[in-house]
């Protein structure tokens, strides 16, 4: 599409581009939830509306833990394409780097022969450590610091800025992290953010096989050639129909403990969908005594409650329906053309809101010139409600005109003439005062020839 006014094209791109970086910097949470989260890392985030709901603390730089297993399972879907007829061994030195460390596993031992699927399952359900090796293994043969590099590089290109991997499982004591271009050893330990977690899951989740394995409670592995079928379960307790955290609408995603306890899930209810990242809730009290029960689960499903109890979407704008109109040129019997956003518009809001709360700022020329299409761009328009941005969105003609020759030819000459008129006031102004310039001195050399 293109901008069809040529007078006040500059200065629109400017608009756009400073209501651009505004629409950024202020975009965030709608409404506050009216319980207490402490201090941990949280964004929740409407799928259906694009809509961050709530943020806290969501670039602060946190221990990853088992999170991090989204990432290894992200590059192993993108570069094996059969998951089901994929063999992977369990190689040696995979347990010896394991070796001490207090790891979740899955019970795979040495020799020991898995697909990719079944070594995703023993990874995302049961946060298995070693399947987690292995399946960087199958990508990158014995060279798992190769792998680390992509899991970064994936990273930077999802626009985790705040995110270093260190390893594939998550421990964040003695890790060891090389980097991609010179394979320089960096200090041990590894980082993540709840706004950077949310780009990694949300990508995560577009990909084929991750969220039916991560919503799986149990799955059962058929056996293998060191061992009978066995089961994994699922670190998920708001899954769990035994659990105290039992919340139907949840489905997965990864669970992660280290000093801190972290939960990334989603969660489906009333035709609203959402993301949660809930980083850095407390494992312990100020006194170092484990806390009872999850920080994590609780928080999780407190915000999931409270988004579903207090917003619902609303549609703020319909595809043929004009918003605004601009001033036209160049057309018979027409001086105005009627604007649309072209789509149907819709946003999460809270539940008491109605369509006269939320304003509407538009960013478009004070007039267009014909010849102009259905759906080409003029402007855009800033929706907001109580001061907040909730929505951003093209403007766009809702008609097609023709432009009148007649009437361009007629401007034209008006134009034309107005310069000439204004050309000849000026020369006439400029010989006039040259005039009275000369007479001033012709009459002063006279006064002085008669004395």
């Amino acid at each position: 599409m293109k901008l069809l006014y040529k007078i006040t094209n500059r200065s629109l791109i400017i608009l756009l581009i400073i209501n651009f970086c505004i629409c950024i910097s202020q975009a965030g949470e709608i409404s506050k939830p009216n319980f207490d989260l402490g201090d941990a890392c949280i964004l929740l985030y409407n799928i259906d509306t694009n809509t961050i709901v709530y943020k806290q603390n969501e670039h602060v730089k946190v221990e990853p833990a088992s999170l991090v297993k989204t990432m290894t399972a992200i590059i192993d879907i993108e570069n094996i394409k059969d998951i089901d007829n994929t063999f992977v061994t369990a190689k040696g030195y995979i347990f010896d780097e394991l070796y001490g460390k207090n790891c979740s596993v899955a019970g795979i031992v040495r020799g020991e022969i898995l697909t990719v699927r079944q070594l995703l399952q023993c990874m995302l359900i049961q946060s298995a450590a070693e399947a987690s090796m292995m399946l960087a293994d199958a990508v990158c043969p014995d060279d798992i610091p190769q792998f680390v590099d992509m899991m970064n590089e994936k990273a930077k290109k999802l626009g985790a800025k705040n995110t270093l991997f260190a390893n594939t499982y998550g421990n964040h004591e003695d890790t060891k992290y090389y980097s991609y271009d010179k394979r320089i050893k960096h200090e041990p330990g590894q980082y993540t953010t709840a706004y950077d977690m949310f780009l990694i899951t949300k990508y995560a989740m577009s990909l084929p096989h991750y969220m039916d394995i991560v919503s799986s409670v149990c799955q059962t592995i058929s056996a293998t050639n060191k061992r009978d079928s066995f089961e994994v379960y699922t670190t998920i307790d708001p899954m769990k129909k035994s659990s105290n955290y039992y919340y139907p609408p949840i489905k997965g995603i990864k669970t992660g403990t280290e000093n801190f306890r972290a939960y990334v899930s989603s969660a489906k209810k009333d035709g609203l969908s959402y993301i949660c990242c809930v980083l850095g809730a407390p494992y312990s009290d100020d006194k170092g005594r484990p806390i009872r029960g999850n920080k994590a689960f609780e928080y999780t499903i407190k915000l999931y409650e409270w988004a579903f109890n207090n917003f619902k979407i609303k549609t703020i704008s319909q595809v043929d329906v004009p918003i605004t109109e601009v001033k036209l040129k160049y057309v018979f019997n027409k001086d105005h053309l009627k604007l649309t956003t072209g789509k149907n518009i819709m946003t999460l809001v809270p539940n008491k809101t109605n369509l006269d709360d939320i304003k509407k700022f538009y960013y478009i020329p004070k007039e267009v010139c014909a010849p102009i299409k259905k759906g080409d761009l003029i402007g855009t328009v800033k929706f907001t409600l109580d001061g907040k941005i909730i929505s951003e969105e093209n403007v766009v003609s809702a008609e097609t005109v023709s432009k009148n020759w007649f009437l361009y030819a007629l401007d034209l000459i008006k134009k034309t003439f107005s310069f000439i008129v204004f050309k000849i006031l000026v020369g006439a102004i400029i010989i006039f005062i040259l005039i009275v310039i000369i007479s001033r001195r012709f009459n002063k050399k006279r006064r002085r020839y008669k004395k």
